[in-house]
C-alpha cells in the first residue's frame, strides 16, 4: 500500500513538473505580441517590439536599445502582397530577416504577423534601421541590398527600391550600458 502510495505521489509530482515545464515554455515564446497595431488600413507597417520582464513593450522611432536587448518584429499589410524585412546597421551591415534566399516572400494581410525570431541588439555604432519592402508582385532582393549599403538611410524613398514598391522604415538608435 505504502509503495502504490508513493508511486502516485511520484506520478503526480512528474505530471505537475511536465505542467509547469509547459507553462514556463508557452509564457516565453518570441511570438507573443501584446496587443494588435494594425489600424485596419492597407498600408504596410512594421511594428517592433523589446522583450522585457517575458511581456513584449512596442518601441517607436528611434527608441534608444541596448546591448542583449531581445527584439520582436512584426508586420502588417492590408492585401496578398510580397514582402521583405531588411536591416542597416551604423557599420554598414545589412541583414535580411524575413525572405527566402534573395527573393521576397508572400505576406499575411490582416493583422500583425510576428517574425518567428528575436533580435538581440548588439554593439553597433549608433543605430539600426529596419526596413520592410512590400510590392504587389515578386522581387530579388538585389536592388533593395544595394540601395540600403549606397544611399543613406535617411534618403531613402520608395522610388529607390522598385516602381511599384512601398517601404516603412524604422529607425532605432543604439546605446551603451553602464
Amino acid at each position: 500500500m505504502a509503495k502504490k502510495l508513493a508511486f502516485r505521489w511520484v506520478v503526480s509530482l512528474v505530471a505537475l513538473g511536465v505542467l509547469a515545464l509547459f507553462a514556463v515554455v508557452w509564457l516565453t515564446q518570441p511570438n507573443d505580441v501584446a496587443e494588435s497595431h494594425w489600424d485596419g488600413s492597407k498600408s504596410p507597417r512594421l511594428v517592433m517590439a523589446k522583450k522585457e520582464a517575458g511581456r513584449l513593450q512596442v518601441l517607436e522611432a528611434n527608441t534608444v536599445v541596448l546591448p542583449g536587448d531581445l527584439l520582436q518584429l512584426s508586420y502588417t499589410v492590408g492585401r496578398n502582397e510580397q514582402g521583405a524585412i531588411l536591416s542597416l546597421d551604423g557599420r554598414g551591415t545589412v541583414t535580411v530577416h524575413l525572405a527566402q534566399k534573395d527573393q521576397s516572400v508572400s505576406l499575411r494581410p490582416g493583422a500583425e504577423h510576428p517574425v518567428d525570431l528575436l533580435i538581440p541588439t548588439y554593439h553597433a555604432p549608433s543605430y539600426i534601421v529596419f526596413i520592410l519592402v512590400v510590392a504587389p508582385e515578386a522581387f530579388s532582393l538585389k536592388k533593395v541590398i544595394q540601395t540600403m549599403k549606397t544611399v543613406p538611410w535617411q534618403q531613402w524613398g520608395d522610388e529607390q527600391f522598385g516602381a511599384k514598391a512601398t517601404i516603412e522604415e524604422l529607425p532605432l538608435r543604439i546605446g551603451s550600458r553602464p
